[in-house]
């Protein structure tokens, strides 16, 4: 595409020459068709950078060869109207007039619009995620109707330009036609300025939060942790500005147009300029600038081989020919509880455990101390005690250790409902402030379904009676105390078992291979979520490691959860040292059954590599986000930093001697209440 483009334009700036006419008696023709020649030679340098980056069928690569053709024809059009001398022919007002110098206007009008909708639908995408990403519903509402609005009146002006392309501009009716194409550029241009106008505030606030957590202590977590989100937030602002400029100055040029009857090249030069501002912003806020060559196009590839996978394992599955076992294998898998259960969990958790400190009590505590206690009169999953009994379909299963601190589990969850990649913020604000951190989560969210093996795995059936004793608690010391449950306990042999390889049928901890494959099979949209304790232990646990692999081999979406970059590069070198044989289990039984099934420990341990340190790994996708993600991903970061402030001014009310930064706060506040 950058070859045809560079040819065009050969051959566009020879084209005046070639007919024995320039532009230098013309200014406005000349400088009308050198702005287009260098916003189509700027359009063909990007299309071949950002084609480096991202596959060239993506929206941000078509937008870009759309508005390269557009840009070309522009510049074919002011090409003829040079050589002619006429800066406004094939128009009303043009003082020459052949069929062919209409036929390419009107088409070119056409790709202008063609090009600023489909731009403005890219930039209204962004703008509607981070709306519902900071919770404005109004302003969601508002974007679509002005874009709807925008759209239906191009639809409208694309036939008009189309039968104009077969009249005659000089006649009565065809300059009833232009004047009418005129007044509905007009109205479109006043409506993409309604809607940036409306964009600016969305922006802004955003830009705002960001910008008071990265210049204060209190935010600097959220400054490590996304170092790029203000620089992108205050890049779509500015734009969004440059954009309300533009559209302004487009409604003002075809006004003077409109009065005065004369084609002015200030207009094409306006075009032009909104036309690259629109494709600069788009660019910008996607982020590609800042990544390596070909990341984002093998990372297509290999989200294509994953779908492929996902597909074909799918369509492979096949549900255990004894039926005992698969209804047991259902019964488990259907265990799932919401976001909102387990938030409401942790809030009553001082209630059931009056010690719990969560920088020491990790889930293994709250298993022994609360989960199996609570449900020993009913001897079920603790799950069935949040849900009333009810079944849940999970549509996300979380890998994790039982010696991560629960209160880090629970972030986890959480910012996998947020979308984010790193809980430290997060955690710090379930800690001390969770009504804040409620409110940054939207009602969807907080009905997103999780299984976790702690909740969802019925441990009076597999583990009340063998840890009770064999643990004391962080704080107070006291080991843990008997489970009165009376439940008998399954293990790998215990009858009945299956006839074909005499696995116990009532064991918990067994069937999660046929558990994962029967919820990735009926759900397409079944994903994994690895939450990463501060020390990375959970890459030395025999089941954490099985049910991540097992995952990537079915092709399901894998999203690692970290406490913080910082974290990742601290374990970075142990974890390249990983050997299976080396990993660990609570159970010996089920290390020797997870290492039964690996055929080659040298071959297991390269591919384990891959799959965290490959180009496709675990840890290199960390973290990338398209254009949209980008834009809600820096909006829930302020939603985020919202609720720090809200945290901070609140432990400044009620903290000692704090009169200092009470003041502090009450100043951003105010500042907050102007925005």
């Amino acid at each position: 595409v950058a070859v045809c483009g560079a040819v065009l334009l050969c051959l566009t700036l020879s084209t005046p020459w070639h007919w024995g006419a320039g532009f230098m008696a013309d200014r406005t023709s000349f400088v009308v068709f050198m702005t287009w020649n260098v916003v189509l030679a700027t359009e063909i340098a990007l299309l071949a950078y950002i084609s480096r980056k991202v596959p060239l069928h993506s929206k941000l690569a078509l937008a870009l060869v759309l508005q390269m053709i557009c840009a070309v024809a522009s510049s074919i059009l002011w090409a003829i109207r040079g050589a002619a001398r006429d800066p406004n022919a094939g128009t009303p007002d043009g003082l020459t007039f052949d069929r062919y110098t209409v036929f390419v206007g009107s088409m070119n009008d056409i790709l202008i619009l063609v090009v600023l909708v489909k731009l403005d639908g890219m930039i209204l995408d962004c703008t509607l995620a981070l709306s519902c990403a900071m919770g404005w519903k109004k302003a969601t509402r508002a974007l679509h109707k002005l874009w709807w609005i925008e759209l239906s009146m191009n639809l409208v002006l694309v036939p008009l330009i189309f039968l104009g392309s077969f009249m005659d501009p000089t006649s009565k009716d065809g300059h009833l036609v232009y004047r009418g194409l005129l007044m509905g550029a007009l109205l479109v241009m006043v409506v993409r300025m309604v809607l940036y106008v409306v964009a600016i505030p969305i922006f802004l606030k955003p830009a705002y939060y960001l910008g008071l957590a990265y210049r204060s202590s209190w935010g600097q977590d959220l400054k490590q942790e996304h170092p790029t989100s203000f620089v992108l937030a205050t890049t779509r602002l500015v734009a969004t500005f440059a954009n309300v400029s533009i559209c302004l100055s487009q409604v003002i040029s075809i006004m003077f147009t409109l009065v005065t009857h004369h084609h002015h090249g200030l207009l094409n030069i306006l075009t032009a300029a909104d036309c690259l501002t629109n494709v600069l912003l788009v660019i910008i806020s996607s982020g590609v600038v800042r990544q390596r060559s070909d990341v984002q196009k093998k990372a297509f590839g290999e989200e294509s081989h994953r779908k492929r996978t996902r597909r074909s394992s799918s369509e492979s599955y096949s549900p255990c020919e004894e039926v005992a076992w698969q209804e047991a294998v259902e019964d488990i898998a259907l265990r799932g509880f919401t976001l909102e259960h387990l938030l409401d969990f942790y809030q009553d958790l001082p209630q059931a455990m009056p010690h719990f400190t969560p920088s020491a009590h990790t889930t293994r505590d709250v298993v022994m101390q609360v989960i199996i206690p609570g449900s020993a009169e009913k001897q079920c999953a603790f799950s069935e005690v949040m849900t009333g009994g009810k079944n849940l379909r999970p549509q996300c299963m979380v890998t994790h250790n039982w010696s991560n601190l629960f209160r880090d589990l629970v972030a986890a969850i959480v910012a996998d409902a947020l979308q984010q990649s790193t809980f430290s913020s997060i955690a710090d604000l379930l800690e001390h402030d969770l009504p804040a951190l409620r409110q940054t989560l939207s009602p969807r969210m907080l009905s997103t379904t999780y299984w976790v093996c702690a909740f969802c795995v019925n441990q009076h059936r597999s583990t009340c009676k063998r840890s009770s004793h064999r643990r004391n608690d962080p704080v107070t010391g006291q080991p843990y105390g008997p489970c009165p449950c009376g439940s008998p306990q399954y293990f790998n042999d215990t009858p009945p078992l299956r006839c074909r390889d005499g696995k116990s049928i009532y064991c918990q901890v067994n069937k999660f291979d046929d558990m994962v494959a029967f919820l990735a099979a009926s759900d397409p949209n079944f994903t994994q979520v690895i939450a990463v304790d501060r020390a990375f232990d959970v890459f030395s646990r025999a089941w954490c490691i099985a049910e991540i692999a097992e995952a990537s081999k079915m092709g399901m979406l894998q999203y690692l959860k970290l406490a913080s970059m910082q974290s990742l590069k601290d374990h970075r070198n142990r974890l390249q040292d990983l050997d299976v044989e080396q990993l660990q289990a609570t159970r010996p039984e089920d290390r020797e059954e997870i290492l039964s099934k690996i055929s080659d420990v040298s071959a297991f341990n390269a591919s384990l590599q891959s799959l965290l340190f490959g180009q496709d790994g675990l840890f290199e996708v960390w973290g990338q986000f398209d254009v949209v993600e980008q834009t809600a991903n820096f909006g829930r970061v302020a939603s985020l930093a919202k609720a720090m402030k809200r945290l901070t001014i609140k432990s400044a009310h009620t903290a000692p001697n704090s009169g200092v930064a009470l003041a502090q706060n009450n100043s951003i506040e105010g500042k907050d209440d102007c925005v």
